[in-house]
């Protein structure tokens, strides 16, 4: 196994386009970012991670499709999938440093034993309150690796009477559903745009599941507190089924109680 800084502190005031990344069998990648509050506003962890506002990785085929996957949904597939403990500083005055790391995402890619030479990019979100970005991207790669991983992002409005959303991916299975709720539950109401989730396997409703039993997965923390990670994870929950499950004709249905607004879905499939 060897690990590579394949992106060591890199200035990232404008977005990184397409570039070689010239490994074999690459397993991991970890993400991190540096910087400094700008002004009397100072950013959260949220606008933070926002600075990213899509990664993508692409060897035979673009291994991050459907709506761009950024730098909140990365903290949440790290935390909640991988079980990652990430290193976060919050600055509190103008000009103090900020950072986060340790953001691990899998990806079990050939790379050049595919015979291609994958890319990547990782393009740069506006957010006003911190500057002096830099990027640090550190790949695993030459190890032994299990199949490919696809991550499928998906948005819906929530609806009461159920929305549903095609979630098939061909000759795939699905290893785990991150959730992002736009409503959940507060000290002032039980609101929530996700109530209950339906999977239907080829129109047939298989497992259900409701917001209040779905839990964080592996990440250690509370379901929902008030610290500075929970202001991030605390809207999403996360379905695993570790055997995998058939992908190939898959509906995902969500009921909503009350709440009528954004939903959106991480399908992570091997």
């Amino acid at each position: 196994m060897t690990t590579t800084l394949f992106k060591k502190e890199v200035s990232f005031t404008a977005s990184i386009g397409d570039e070689p990344c010239p490994y074999a069998n690459v397993s991991h990648m970890r993400i991190g970012l540096l910087g400094a509050q700008t002004g009397t506003t100072a950013p959260t962890l949220a606008t933070i991670v926002q600075k990213l506002s899509e990664i993508q990785y692409i060897d035979t085929e673009a291994m991050f499709q459907g709506n761009s996957i950024d730098g909140e949904d990365l903290l949440a597939i790290s935390c909640m999938f991988v079980g990652a403990t990430p290193e976060i500083i919050i600055p509190a005055g103008d000009t103090q440093t900020l950072s986060v790391g340790n953001i691990v995402v899998p990806l079990n890619s050939g790379g050049t034993a595919l015979g291609v030479t994958p890319s990547t990019h990782f393009l740069r979100g506006t957010v006003a309150t911190w500057t002096s970005e830099k990027l640090t991207v550190e790949l695993e790669h030459d190890v032994a690796i299990g199949e490919k991983y696809r991550y499928v992002k998906k948005t819906d409005t929530a609806e009461t009477t159920g929305a549903s959303t095609d979630m098939s991916v061909t000759g795939k299975k699905l290893k785990a559903l991150l959730v992002y709720a736009t409503t959940i539950p507060s000290t002032t109401n039980n609101q929530r745009s996700v109530q209950f989730l339906e999977f239907l396997v080829g129109g047939s409703k298989k497992y259900e599941f409701s917001w209040l039993t779905m839990g964080k997965g592996r990440y250690t923390g509370n379901a929902k507190d008030d610290t500075t990670l929970g202001t991030v994870l605390d809207n999403f929950r996360i379905v695993t089924f570790p055997q995998g499950l058939d992908a190939n004709n898959l509906t995902v249905v969500a009921y909503s109680d009350t709440a009528t607004d954004t939903i959106e879905y991480i399908g992570i499939y091997q």
